[in-house]
């Protein structure tokens, strides 16, 4: 049988075995995520077959109607028409590793839950900075494009901006 390359030993990782590593250090990496945080994970509903997602929306927003008693509210339906954002699945993304049986009796735990934690992470960074490549392509309305110091106007402006577009609360960032 072939030897396996890359393999996580004991001597390779031996820094690891005889210190207690804090949750702290993997919360410091992940904390540094920007982007995936802001928007929706469809990858459970791919994660079993297919590999197209079609999600709809609707753009329009609804208007409220005025209504007088006696008239048929038939007559103030509203047709919207709907539309879709399709994400086709064509990455896939992976961190493998392997553990040492060695090196996971004398490291107890901590291997692997800092490998398998380190590893999340790193696939969710490649996810991040690929949102965040396409920023250029989002919607905005700069208030200040950076050129100046923030003031107290350009907050409230920018709150204003935000309120106008009905931006719900959880979406809005910095």
């Amino acid at each position: 049988m072939a030897s396996l390359v890359g393999v996580n030993t004991s001597v390779s990782s031996a820094v690891d075995v005889p210190e207690v590593w804090s949750d702290y250090y993997v919360d410091l990496l992940t904390s540094n995520l920007v982007a995936g945080k802001l928007f929706y994970d469809f990858s459970d509903e791919v994660s079993d077959w297919g590999d197209v997602i079609n999600i709809p929306e609707n753009k329009i927003k609804q208007t409220a109607a005025t209504y007088t008693e006696g008239q048929r509210l038939t007559d103030k339906l509203q047709a919207n028409t709907e539309s879709s954002v399709t994400i086709t699945v064509n990455q896939y993304k992976v961190n493998p590793f392997v553990i040492s049986d060695r090196l996971d009796i004398q490291s107890k735990y901590r291997e692997k839950a800092m490998k398998y934690k380190k590893a999340a992470f790193a696939v969710a960074k490649t996810l991040d900075d690929a949102i965040l490549a396409h920023a250029s392509s989002f919607t905005t309305q700069a208030v200040n494009n950076g050129g100046t110091t923030i003031t107290n106007l350009d907050v409230t402006e920018a709150w204003a901006r935000l309120n106008a577009n009905d931006v719900p609360f959880e979406e809005r960032f910095w």
